[in-house]
């Protein structure tokens, strides 16, 4: 029998490229970084950010994000998807967000690129 899962198109993961686990505090908000979150893992092109508050699919956020060895990232992303979690986990950040990188910003892209360098 063939297991649905690895057939279905909505569980294929279209996201490409090296990711890393990560477990950053960040702030973000839509006009200044006021929101608290937890950065959980990077790509090349975009971060995934679970919170309480969750933001428009199109949005531009901007981050302020705490990188232990690298010291304070401050940049913007784009909110390219939601999607609530159910239980909220610990630290009770219901809600995720897949963030897209801003182009031009080289400090979030620095910031990435030292993580998957690990």
């Amino acid at each position: 029998m063939t297991d649905k899962r690895h057939t279905d198109k909505r569980h294929t993961d279209k996201r490409q490229g090296k990711r890393a686990p990560v477990e950053l505090k960040a702030q973000f908000g839509h006009q200044s970084p006021e929101h608290p979150g937890v950065i959980r893992d990077v790509s090349e092109g975009g971060l995934r950010l679970r919170a309480r508050k969750v933001y428009p699919e199109g949005t531009t956020i901007f981050l302020h994000i705490e990188v232990p060895g690298v010291g304070v990232v401050d940049g913007a992303a784009i909110v390219k998807r939601t999607r609530m979690l159910k239980p909220a986990l610990p630290p009770h950040h219901p809600a995720e967000m897949g963030l897209l990188l801003v182009k031009g910003d080289e400090s979030l892209a620095g910031m990435v690129s030292k993580l998957l360098e690990r």
